[in-house]
C-alpha cells in the first residue's frame, strides 16, 4: 500500500481480492476491517512522515490536563484527520471507527511471538529472491487479533503502581494491559529443554517480561543434554564456543546477555522416565 509524496493519491488495494493471501483467517476477506486495516496503515505512514513518531495512546485525564486538553488535539484525533484523506466508511460508520481506533490506540504495541512469526517469514521470502529458487509471495496476509485488546482497553495508564516490570516491556502492555503483565513478570514458568523448540520459546517468554519480577518471578530450565555442532543451525541461542556445554546453562547466559533482568535458573536434571 502506498502513498505519494501529496499524502492525497492512494492505491485502493484493499478491493482486489487477488492481491490477499487465501488463509483460514477470515477477517482478511472481511470488506470493511480490510479496508479499515489498509487504509489505517497509510494514515499511519502519514502520521509518521507529518510528526516523525508514531500516535501516543490517550491517557487519562487528571483534573491539570482537563483545561489543556481542550486547546490541545490528541494523536488520536490527528490521526483521524489523516485518515480522512485516505478513505471513508461507506457504511457501518460504528465498527470503521472501532476498528480504526483500536488501531491508533494500539500501533505502538509490541508482540514478541508475532513479531519472531513475522520476522522468520520475511526472512523467507528474501532468500527466495536472494536464491532465485523459489518465487517470492507477492501479496498481503492481512493478520490481526484486535479482540486480545478488549482486555487492555480498560487499563489506567496513569497508575501509581511501581513501573519496573511493565518497563520491560512497554510495548506489549499496550495489548494485555498492566494487570497481565505484571502477573507474567511474576509468574514461575518451568520450562522442558532447551533445543530447537526451547530456545525459541524461552527467548519469546524472556522478551515478553516473564521472569523479570524480583520477588516472584523466575523460568526456570532444565535439560540434560549438551550442544553438539550440528545444533548450531536451528537452536538460535547457541555459538560455537558453546559445543559440549549443557544447553540450559548456554541458554541461560545468552539470554541474560540480551535481557540481564530476567531470572532464570538452568538445571540439567531429567524430567520423567526414559521410553
Amino acid at each position: 500500500l502506498y502513498t505519494s509524496g501529496d499524502e492525497e493519491t492512494k492505491s485502493d488495494c484493499w478491493d482486489d481480492d487477488s492481491i490477499f493471501a487465501p488463509s483460514d483467517l477470515d477477517k482478511s476477506f472481511d470488506p470493511l476491517r480490510r479496508k479499515a486495516v489498509m487504509s489505517s496503515m497509510t494514515a499511519l505512514d502519514m502520521f509518521v512522515k507529518k510528526y516523525g513518531r508514531l500516535p501516543l495512546r490517550p491517557r487519562s485525564k487528571n483534573r491539570e490536563d482537563k483545561e489543556e486538553s481542550i486547546q490541545k488535539r490528541t494523536d488520536l484525533e490527528r490521526f483521524q484527520s489523516l485518515l480522512r484523506k485516505v478513505a471513508k466508511p461507506t457504511t457501518n460508520q460504528e465498527k470503521w471507527a472501532k476498528i480504526t481506533t483500536q488501531f491508533a490506540n494500539s500501533c505502538r504495541a509490541k508482540f514478541t511471538p508475532i513479531q519472531a512469526f513475522s520476522g522468520a517469514l520475511g526472512a523467507q521470502e528474501v532468500l527466495k529472491a536472494a536464491t532465485g529458487l523459489y518465487n517470492p509471495v507477492h501479496q498481503f496476509l492481512l493478520y490481526d487479533c484486535d479482540e486480545v485488546l478488549d482486555n487492555a482497553k480498560s487499563e489506567n495508564d496513569d497508575s501509581d503502581e511501581d513501573q519496573t516490570v511493565v518497563d520491560m516491556s512497554p510495548g506489549q502492555t499496550y495489548i494485555l494491559g498492566q494487570s497481565l503483565s505484571k502477573k507474567l513478570a511474576s509468574s514461575r514458568l518451568f520450562l522442558v529443554g532447551a533445543g530447537a523448540i526451547g530456545c525459541e520459546l524461552l527467548k519469546n517468554l524472556a522478551a515478553m517480561g516473564a521472569g523479570t519480577d524480583a520477588k516472584r518471578g523466575c523460568i526456570i530450565l532444565t535439560d540434560m543434554d549438551t550442544i553438539e555442532r550440528s545444533n548450531l543451525s536451528r537452536q538460535l541461542l547457541f555459538r560455537d564456543h558453546d559445543v559440549g556445554e549443557f544447553k540450559s546453562a548456554a541458554a541461560r547466559t545468552s539470554m541474560l546477555r540480551f535481557l540481564p533482568n530476567c531470572r532464570i535458573e538452568a538445571h540439567t536434571s531429567r524430567v520423567g522416565n526414559e521410553e
